[in-house]
């Protein structure tokens, strides 16, 4: 039971790993909200490695399985879990816990319910094998929202239309867009081991392209060899460097077409890495070709901004918003020839710090903690 005189918050998601976004994004901001709040995160699936290190950050961890969304034995399970931690805020994140959680948060009588959408695509966010069942999992989570929820997050401008579309009887107020942070303690020197030039020999002519996140083809890593061919013929010499990981198909064949550009060696894997922060310092343009409709507010692309580095990009709704706080970014869609857009990022003003500035974690941290105090000013006000 919680004994502190700050007000309980919890955080439930899948899982407390390092390797997606959303955990990223959790495992960067909890701490920072630990002066002002006692913070819990509760993970459903798996623990994963911030369930150990938490706590020697101030955030308490628990494990607490999903027995079935709507199940009574799952909603009784977390509504006696909020109600032993005394919790004045439950912020759930991605559409399972967007369901279970506002409805067992008011069962315990939390005042405060809050609930994250995370991805712009409808087809990630309410996953399934078939349309049904994600039409079903909209009207349900939707349902859930009028009922039991305060506030949904959504991290980007260009979400509200849509979301607001695909769940109309949620009211407009309910909404509000925080963009997502990141975790950014200023441009690292680098370090020999992290070393590029050093370490893989890379000539310093070369313009070194990065590219990071997970090797699927929903990230547009099919369009990396067409940027290369076309750097190629244009006589560039550059080097794309790629930090993630993946497997399967996409992958195969995107090596199978890197060792046919130009002497082979145009492209360097190397996998999922434990400090990219060392390698953005090292990119001379960031490749950002995903798909649209599958990206919400990206925390790579953040991270090669707040690097101040040009990035050349495939043109969606998402990227085009950003533009309004980042202007170094040049899309593939305005060129006949990637090697063209790439020349034109290069070529991009800086943009002013503080514009960028925005999307640190301290301001993120902050703009939870306004949110979270709105709703429970509130509370105390009815």
């Amino acid at each position: 039971m919680s004994i502190s005189r700050k007000p309980v918050l919890v955080h439930v998601t899948n899982n407390l790993s390092n390797r997606g976004g959303i955990e990223r994004l959790l495992g960067a901001a909890l701490p920072l909200l630990t002066d002002r709040y006692e913070v819990h995160a509760v993970a459903y699936k798996e623990k994963g490695c911030y369930y150990e290190s938490f706590p020697e950050q101030g955030v308490h961890t628990h494990f607490l399985p999903r027995y079935g969304t709507l199940s009574p034995r799952n909603l009784s399970n977390y509504a006696s879990l909020f109600r032993e931690l005394n919790a004045r805020i439950v912020h759930a994140h991605s559409h399972a816990a967007n369901v279970f959680c506002p409805l067992a948060a008011r069962l315990a009588r939390v005042p405060a319910r809050v609930a994250h959408i995370h991805n712009i695509s409808f087809e990630i966010h309410w996953y399934g094998a078939h349309r049904l069942q994600r039409v079903l999992r909209r009207l349900t989570e939707g349902l859930v929202h009028c009922i039991a929820t305060d506030k949904i997050i959504l991290p980007a401008q260009c979400m509200l239309a849509p979301y607001r579309r695909a769940m109309p009887l949620v009211p407009e107020e309910r909404f509000a867009i925080v963009h997502s942070g990141v975790d950014f303690p200023g441009v690292q020197a680098v370090r020999p081991e992290y070393d590029l030039r050093l370490q893989h020999g890379l000539a310093e002519a070369e313009l070194v392209l990065g590219f990071v996140g997970r090797l699927v083809s929903s990230k547009g890593i099919g369009l990396l060899p067409e940027i290369a061919e076309s750097l190629v013929r244009s006589g560039r010499s550059f080097r794309i460097v790629i930090l993630g990981d993946g497997g399967g198909t996409p992958v195969e064949e995107l090596k199978q077409a890197a060792a046919r550009i130009g002497d082979g060696q145009r492209f360097l894997f190397l996998g999922w890495v434990d400090a990219p922060e060392q390698y953005y310092p090292q990119f001379d343009a960031f490749l950002f070709p995903s798909e649209p409709g599958t990206e919400a507010w990206s925390l790579s692309l953040t991270e090669a901004a707040l690097h101040n580095i040009p990035v050349v990009a495939r043109k969606t709704e998402i990227t085009t918003e950003y533009c309004n706080y980042y202007s170094r970014i040049a899309f593939l869609e305005d060129d006949n020839e990637p090697a063209q857009t790439l020349e034109r990022a290069l070529k991009t003003p800086d943009t002013p710090d503080e514009r960028v500035a925005a999307f640190t974690m301290p301001r993120f941290a902050d703009a939870l903690d306004a949110l979270y105090t709105s709703l429970l000013l509130n509370d105390c006000g009815q």
